[in-house]
């Protein structure tokens, strides 16, 4: 792990996981097992092409 890496980026790994399985739970045609792809992909790789940490402050 990087040393930037806090409990924070940890509790944003968790949240994404379970966001997919109450989504899954309320509505079970949510296709759970294509999620993981794109969950991994924005955990891995992030939102922003920059590939930078984001320092808090509006774009």
């Amino acid at each position: 792990m990087r040393a930037d890496v806090t409990d924070h980026h940890a509790t944003v790994v968790v949240a994404a996981i379970e966001g997919g399985l109450v989504q899954w739970l309320v509505d079970p045609s949510v296709p759970l097992e294509a999620l993981s792809d794109p969950v991994m992909d924005v955990l891995l790789r992030g939102l922003d092409s920059s590939g930078g940490p984001h320092d808090g402050t509006a774009a």
